[in-house]
């Protein structure tokens, strides 16, 4: 929630400011709208309001209007990329996962890419490669019936690249499902603890936490 309201506060101070100062700096209104509706789509957890196709680009609409939340968000992780010293992707029990790769980072033998950022467009390179795309905002998550149902259909999948941004909350909420769902895990607690031997900066919030719980009692339950 954090970021839903850093955005609104940045909107906020840009689009106040802008007015303020009229002539050229009106211009600071497009960076304005932008975060205001990230905001937005932050605090109602809808992250298809940021554009994100289903074959992993962004809509035209969402380039022209959220054009600057989209450039920061690519700058952010080209930078991170560069900075950062660790792996771009690890293995675990058949999955490959990490963060956003670019075409000469993808490991050999993918036929499947499960992409979970609402933010980003999907490089082209990773688009081919059985693509599926389950957008979810930073930090946030989908309710735990419809992520189980979600991956249902790819959890048995093999040679599989799961990714969003940089590797940490969305990955591992959606990698310690998947482990949770092929059995290789039989709590959230020991399915994070694997996932931490090969990728210790994974990270969930406490919303992923809770939707990680949600999806292990799900999956315990006589119904399913």
């Amino acid at each position: 929630m954090r970021h839903g309201v850093l955005c609104a506060l940045l909107a906020l101070s840009l689009g106040g400011a802008a007015l303020m100062l009229g002539g050229v700096h009106l211009l600071w209104l497009w960076p304005a709208l932008s975060l205001y509706i990230t905001a937005i789509a932050y605090f109602e957890n809808q992250p298809r309001w940021l554009g994100k196709r289903p074959d992993g680009s962004l809509s035209w609409w969402s380039w022209v209007v959220l054009g600057p939340w989209i450039s920061f968000s690519l700058a952010v992780a080209w930078v991170l990329r560069l900075m950062s010293r660790e792996a771009p992707h690890a293995e675990l029990s058949g999955l490959r996962f990490g963060r956003r790769l670019g075409s000469s980072e993808l490991p050999r033998g993918i036929f499947r890419v499960i992409d979970l950022t609402a933010e980003l467009p999907e490089p082209r390179c990773l688009r081919s490669k059985g693509y599926v795309c389950i957008p979810m905002l930073d930090t946030r998550s989908l309710q735990a019936h419809e992520l189980v149902t979600r991956l249902s259909s790819v959890a048995s999948d093999e040679a599989t690249y799961v990714h969003c941004a940089q590797g940490h909350g969305r990955t591992g909420l959606v990698v310690a499902a998947l482990l949770l769902l092929r059995g290789t895990a039989n709590t959230p607690s020991e399915a994070l603890a694997l996932i931490h031997t090969v990728r210790p900066a994974v990270r969930l919030s406490k919303e992923q936490h809770a939707t990680l719980s949600d999806v292990a009692e799900l999956l315990s339950s006589p119904a399913s």
